[in-house]
């Protein structure tokens, strides 16, 4: 059966690969029609199914965590100024007025995930955070919870019900960190792409896009909010598809989509 089923695809795409370079959308018969036109889309939270397929390689991530918190960019920045890295940052902070209720994002704002169906190379070095004002690094506040992670999953389906688009994404998010006792704040946020596939022909980009981060708290105690969109499109020669998948996180780790 699985070989009847690879024949009948590669019999649809062979047409496809022989005309690619020279394809217009005037030239394509009913069938080529159908396999270019997109039937629906479904975004689900496969969590519960990828937590147990990445357990072992997340608890990695959070030890990598624990390693990054004690040292990552605290020690750059003291590297930077001279002296003992910690007693620098330290000194440092002491002379900044740091500014607990203004919430501000000093990592990346909008980032591609992927591109033209792939993985874009620096995407796990893209990271949106949710910190008081004049904080250079997460590492500078205290009492993080350990990272969290869910997991959610783009299908598209073509006419003839054949997975034409497909992306896992890992939202990773780090929450729990305050400032002398004071706030709740969101370390950093990223999104990274787990598994995907595109079919010939067409073209799937997704990028990642904060769209606010503010103190959904008081002054005395704040409380960090973010909401961060994936926005996707989907194309071919007949028509491109754009959409967009929302979610809200905060400074207590709360996790929803929008």
């Amino acid at each position: 059966m699985k070989f009847l089923t690879i024949m009948v695809l590669a019999s649809l795409t062979l047409p496809f690969i022989a005309n690619a370079q020279s394809l217009d959308s005037r030239d394509l018969t009913a069938d080529m029609v159908n396999q270019l036109t997109t039937l629906n889309v479904e975004v689900q939270d496969v969590t519960e199914k990828y937590e147990q397929k990445n357990h072992g390689k997340f608890n990695f991530e959070q030890v990598q965590f624990q390693k990054e918190k004690v040292a990552g960019d605290v020690i750059n920045f003291g590297d930077q100024l001279g002296g003992d890295p910690l007693d620098q940052a330290i000194d440092k902070l002491n002379k900044v007025e740091i500014i607990v209720d203004k919430i501000i994002n000093i990592g990346t704002k909008i980032w591609n995930v992927l591109e033209k169906g792939k993985p874009v190379a620096n995407y796990k070095q893209q990271k949106a955070t949710a910190v008081p004002q004049n904080i250079t690094a997460w590492q500078q506040l205290e009492g993080w919870n350990n990272p969290k992670a869910k997991f959610y999953e783009i299908s598209y389906k073509n006419l003839y019900g054949v997975t034409v688009a497909k992306l896992v994404y890992k939202i990773i998010y780090l929450s729990g960190g305050s400032y002398k006792g004071q706030g709740k704040y969101i370390g950093y946020v990223s999104v990274e792409p787990q598994e995907f596939s595109t079919a010939y022909l067409y073209t799937f980009n997704v990028q990642a896009q904060v769209e606010s981060v503010y103190n959904k708290g008081t002054s005395e105690n704040p409380l960090a909010g973010m909401i961060i969109n994936i926005n996707w499109t989907v194309s071919t020669i007949l028509k491109t598809e754009t959409q967009s998948y929302s979610y809200h996180i905060d400074g207590l780790g709360n996790f929803s989509a929008l």
